[in-house]
């Protein structure tokens, strides 16, 4: 797909490869930036641009814990960016860290071939979500009419779910195929395990694979609160509890790294290195729109490529001319406030991952930057069949096409019909009540949380 979109907008001629970026400062005339680059042979180059979109993605400096006593281990701890595949850890014990997709993937993968394994999770892991549910992509539920509901109902929403899972399994434990028989057991520790750590898809990221959960049904992977410290042996746990171990694998993120601007903007690094003290999680006000950050907004579920399209849209039209910034004054108080909403939201878990964002907050909030918001009104009485793709599909970002800047109504209209419905109309019946509800005295608490009509 990306060499055909090169092809396709003939990109290639303005693409350097094995070049690295060494340092981007200002050219001294304040209207540009020199950028020394060095080849792979090793020649360096200075160029000058108007403007610097920086798109070197959030996986760049592997986020390392301090464990105490880590120097008097004797096995080896390692980062998830260090490992490759589960061979070398057969017949070992292996301990990983971490209850994200790095650490529920690679729990999963270790679990079938180490000796003894375990899983330590400090608080709570994400939402974990099975890539498929009922016959379904897992996708497919993350409509916006799921997000329009008020934030405090996805507790009772998502535990009631979890708590039909019980019988589910059920189900297929006694009248299922040898396929589903095998998975009842699965169905109720992923149940049992997101009911007891974090039952709402609303307030925290997204897991978006069960391998942490078939690692502890399937192969004996133990579940472990967070380190208190190591010693000769192992890990010792906050519980009290401990797990021998000769490898410690490490899934515990990683941080914004920018060492090509630290010389010409040190003074910035602390705010550019976490991405929500910047303006939309892209522009730092003092340095203005002429630096652009790109890609590092996090939704807490949904795709990176997405917002990352919309934030690209919006420097496009901050290069033409097209639109202009706020005021610094007005930028930093924007700043404080989405700050405060992710916190209110998210609390704890967005100290520790600070390019967390709402997925279809921070998309309908750049549409409005940029003028292409869908006109849902509107299209629930001239066009109530696209609405409804619109509000029970998939989040997709074509919806985001149908007018404003760089509209392409017909063939985003094309692209939104053929989606498949994840959600359907009992969704509307509740909105709509809640969004009666919200408008009686002391009860604005049930407004929906994101536009819907």
């Amino acid at each position: 797909y990306l060499r055909r979109y090169v092809d396709h907008f003939k990109l290639a001629a303005y693409i350097q490869f094995s070049t690295r970026v060494e340092q981007v400062r200002s050219d001294g005339t304040g209207d540009g930036y020199q950028v020394i680059t060095r080849a792979s042979d090793g020649q360096t180059r200075t160029h000058r641009f108007d403007r610097v979109a920086v798109c070197t993605g959030t996986h760049q400096e592997p986020s390392r814990p301090n464990f105490s006593g880590a120097e008097a281990f004797q096995g080896r701890i390692l980062h998830s960016a260090e490992y490759q595949n589960p061979s070398p850890f057969t017949g070992r014990r292996v301990l990983v860290v971490g209850g994200g997709e790095s650490g529920s993937d690679i729990s999963r993968a270790v679990a079938e071939v180490a000796a003894a394994s375990a899983i330590s999770i400090r608080g709570k892991s994400g939402f974990l979500v099975p890539r498929y549910f009922m016959g379904n992509p897992a996708d497919i539920d993350t409509a916006r009419s799921h997000y329009s509901f008020p934030v405090w109902w996805g507790r009772y929403y998502h535990s009631a779910r979890f708590y039909s899972i019980f019988p589910l399994s059920l189900g297929y434990q006694f009248f299922g195929s040898p396929e589903k028989k095998a998975e009842a057991p699965l169905l109720r520790t992923w149940a049992r395990l997101q009911l007891r750590r974090h039952p709402s898809a609303f307030t925290t990221f997204g897991t978006k694979n069960l391998g942490m959960v078939e690692a502890m049904t399937r192969y004996g992977c133990e579940l472990k609160p967070a380190i208190d410290h190591l010693d000769a042996r192992g890990a010792v746990f906050t519980d009290g509890s401990r797990f021998d171990c000769d490898v410690i694998i490490c899934a515990t993120g990683f941080q914004n790294h920018f060492p090509f601007l630290e010389e010409a903007y040190g003074d910035y690094m602390d705010d550019l290195k976490v991405s929500r003290r910047l303006y939309k999680h892209c522009i730092h006000p003092k340095i203005g729109e002429t630096m652009f950050f790109c890609g590092f907004a996090r939704p807490h579920f949904g795709a990176l490529p997405p917002v990352s399209e919309m934030q690209a849209r919006w420097f496009a039209l901050l290069t033409k001319g097209d639109l202009t910034l706020p005021s610094i004054e007005e930028m930093e108080q924007a700043i404080a406030a989405d700050s405060q909403a992710t916190f209110d939201r998210f609390g704890a878990t967005a100290e520790r991952i600070t390019t967390l964002i709402s997925f279809l907050d921070y998309l309908d909030d750049m549409a409005r930057i940029i003028g292409c918001a869908p006109p849902l009104a509107a299209l629930k009485k001239r066009n109530p069949r696209l609405w409804r793709q619109i509000v029970l599909g998939p989040i997709c970002t074509a919806q985001y096409r149908l007018r404003g800047p760089g509209a392409k109504p017909e063939v985003a209209t094309e692209i939104l019909m053929q989606l498949p419905l994840g959600r359907n109309s009992t969704d509307l019946y509740l909105i709509s009540l809640f969004d009666k509800l919200s408008k009686l005295p002391g009860l604005g608490h049930f407004a929906p949380s994101a536009a819907w009509i």
